[in-house]
């Protein structure tokens, strides 16, 4: 795995929220409550979580802060 800080297209900084989907995507990190469900990178206004892709039906979360 190569995840370089810079976008090779533009030449700008990627965003740190564009790093992490990236990771997640690459690492293809599923569920461990359903066991079905990919997380995913989400935002709330308590801050940026990993969520189930499943939701509502699976609500599991990993606080990223």
């Amino acid at each position: 795995m190569d995840f370089s800080l810079a976008a090779p297209s533009a030449g700008k900084t990627a965003s740190p929220r564009r790093l992490v989907e990236e990771l997640i995507a690459e690492l293809g990190l599923q569920c461990p409550r359903c066991g079905e469900g990919k997380l995913c990178y989400r935002t709330s206004s308590r801050g940026p979580f990993l969520g189930c892709d499943r939701y509502p039906e699976c609500r599991y979360t990993l606080d990223l802060q």
